[in-house]
């Protein structure tokens, strides 16, 4: 029996159907992840209890390791730490390797006390990497921050639809996750090659993962730029999605640009992000001289709120027309207008809306969302369990998301929207190349 069964028959007691059930199975899929990266109780206490010495056996239940490694203050004859919960086992095992391998301890501190460093990456790969086990090198590899930010980028997709779509319509594109100083910021690398879009990818990931330095990324980004197909675009450039503070991502932001800003073809302006940062990067490009292009918004079903306009046939032509021209036309649609957290909460409704035209075991969210109860049955649409739709709890949680998104309310989050956030009837910024609508396009625009 593995773990996570183990874990299963622990924590779910209750049908899936009920509310407790729900919470059971939502806490099971919770504690399969990191629950306890830093243990808070006083090792003082147990070590005064316990009075271990150089006979001592401990067995320990793990979490983040903290306990475990400061009983080896006493030198004990073992410590054998368990769980249930194997992330916090490969949690342990990294903080042995930083402890033993690490240069200083100024390095282990920045390591596990700041974090999001360019640093740290350099460090993990160049002294703790090689002294992890196989096994725990590619756990890091594909599930903690050296992983899932740096290698969930994937083109394959793109690829898949290429076979359907020329890749003229549906150019092949990724968000590169690009380390840079003490931080990391987000470039849109579009319309790779597809014979090669496989390898660039490789390169831009492997970057990213392993020692970054500038001399490596001018290389990287004077290759995408060689090109003439390809746009690369700073993605929300002002959106300090590091959470590094304000004045710490604008230094950033600009010790970046100074650097590297001459690959740059265009900053984006965002429809998922407010008018206030949107308003900036503009400032920002016209000040310095780039062009707009628009990107984010809500992936549901709605249109973007933020559009280009353009004559190109071909995303290749499109991308003639920032590089080249060093032009774009960019209009913020009427939807645009409307405040950030309604348009959130309108998208969560879409996801969770009823389409009666979908095929059967389609329409209703629950019918679209399947979920495995460790029953043997593999994974189910909830709705093989939740023949009414749920508990009536969840019911009427989904029915406040339905009130929550009436335009009937659009004016209370009109209230609480911030006066910088509210977009101009017209823009005085960039007057050639932003409009501001308040109607929807016609087809002939």
């Amino acid at each position: 029996m593995n773990a996570n069964q183990n874990v299963l028959e622990a924590v779910c007691t209750e049908r899936i159907a009920t509310r407790q059930g729900i919470l059971q199975k939502l806490f099971a899929v919770w504690f399969d992840a990191f629950v306890y990266n830093q243990i808070w109780e006083d090792p003082r206490v147990d070590l005064q209890a316990l009075r271990l010495n150089g006979n001592s056996r401990v067995l320990t239940i793990s979490s983040g390791g903290c306990n475990a490694l400061n009983y080896l203050i006493e030198n004990p004859e073992s410590i054998t730490a368990v769980d249930l919960n194997r992330y916090h086992i490969y949690l342990l095992r990294l903080k042995l390797a930083a402890l033993k391998f690490l240069p200083t301890h100024e390095d282990f501190f920045g390591f596990y006390g700041f974090g999001k460093d360019a640093k740290n990456v350099v460090n993990y790969h160049e002294y703790i990497a090689p002294n992890l086990s196989e096994e725990t090198r590619e756990f890091w590899k594909g599930n903690g921050f050296f992983g899932k930010l740096f290698y969930g980028e994937r083109i394959a997709a793109n690829l898949e639809i290429n076979e359907q779509i020329p890749n003229n319509s549906a150019p092949v594109s990724m968000e590169w996750t690009v380390p840079f100083e003490c931080a990391f910021l987000h470039v849109g690398v579009h319309n790779l090659p597809p014979d090669r879009a496989f390898e660039l990818t490789d390169q831009l990931l492997d970057y990213t993962s392993k020692n970054p330095d500038n001399e490596k990324l001018h290389e990287i980004f004077a290759l995408l730029d060689e090109l003439p197909e390809v746009l690369i675009v700073l993605n929300h450039p002002v959106w300090d999605i590091e959470m590094i503070g304000g004045e710490r991502h604008s230094a950033l932001l600009k010790s970046f640009i100074a650097e590297h800003g001459k690959w740059i073809h265009a900053f984006e302006i965002n429809g998922f992000r407010s008018w206030s940062e949107n308003k900036t990067v503009i400032e920002m490009a016209e000040t310095l001289g780039f062009p707009l292009v628009t990107g984010g918004d809500r992936h549901c079903c709605h249109t973007n709120t933020v559009i280009n306009l353009t004559n190109a046939k071909t995303f290749a032509e499109f991308a003639e027309e920032i590089r080249v021209d060093k032009y774009s036309e960019v209009v913020l649609m009427p939807e645009y207008r409307e405040p950030l957290n309604f348009r959130q909460i309108a998208s969560i409704a879409q996801i969770l809306k009823n389409y009666p035209e979908l095929p059967v075991g389609r329409q209703r969210w629950f019918d679209r969302v399947h979920i495995d109860v460790e029953d043997d049955s593999g994974l189910r649409p909830l709705s093989d369990h939740w023949k009414g739709g749920g508990p009536q709890w969840l019911r009427w949680a989904l029915r406040a998301v339905g009130v929550l998104r009436h335009k009937s309310v659009r004016p209370a989050f009109r209230l609480a929207m911030k006066r910088a956030d509210a977009v101009p009837k017209q823009s005085k910024v960039l007057e050639q190349t932003l409009q501001i609508v308040s109607e929807p396009l016609s087809m002939e625009s």
